[in-house]
């Protein structure tokens, strides 16, 4: 929870600073597609592809100069039938070339809330991936994006069904997110 609090208060921070410290502010929508996932599960390794909008965030993006700048994402998001929740994510894009192609990297969060409706004997984690990717700006309000996220840290899990017996549950060992491959698409404006 405390991630969440610094990400309130860098979002904050932000909006407050940014007509001082930014050359432009923009603000957005995108939905994402997770082309393929890979899930290892306690009884063999899955691969999900869903070339479906299964995420939809609203976008804040400040451009420091025509070579930096930085998106801070949130909304919903579905990968997988056990990976539903919340996603934040604080994404930097870096211009080197020119100014309709760019290199992305970033840390993204994804609250996994679908143990609370799916499994009595689940738990609720939250995500930690790292996202490398490239993206493409087809006009002033539509971009491209292809992304890699790789989880990080131990806490990769989703979630144990578990099962009653008597009162006492038992659990399935949990599921672990290895990897994901995206591709987005954004729409956002200048302010």
């Amino acid at each position: 929870m405390k991630m969440q609090k610094g990400l309130k208060l860098i979002f904050l921070l932000l909006i407050l600073c940014s007509p001082v410290v930014a050359q432009n502010f923009q603000l957005g929508v995108r939905t994402e597609m997770f082309m393929w996932t890979k899930l290892d599960k306690p009884n063999g390794t899955e691969y999900y592809m869903l070339p479906l909008p299964t995420a939809f965030m609203l976008n804040a993006g400040i451009s420091f100069n025509k070579y930096l700048n930085f998106d801070l994402r949130v909304g919903p998001e579905f990968i997988a039938e056990d990976l539903i929740g919340m996603k934040y994510g604080l994404i930097f894009k870096s211009f080197p070339l020119k100014d309709w192609f760019y290199f992305l990297g970033g840390l993204e969060l994804h609250q996994n809330a679908a143990s609370e409706a799916i499994s009595t004997g689940s738990y609720n984690s939250v995500l930690k991936l790292g996202s490398i990717g490239i993206g493409f700006i087809a006009t002033k309000a539509l971009s491209f994006e292809f992304a890699f996220l790789k989880t990080l840290g131990d806490n990769a899990y989703t979630y144990g069904k578990g099962l009653q017996f008597i009162g006492s549950p038992i659990k399935i060992p949990a599921n672990k997110i290895d990897y994901t491959i995206k591709f987005g698409i954004g729409f956002n404006w200048q302010l």
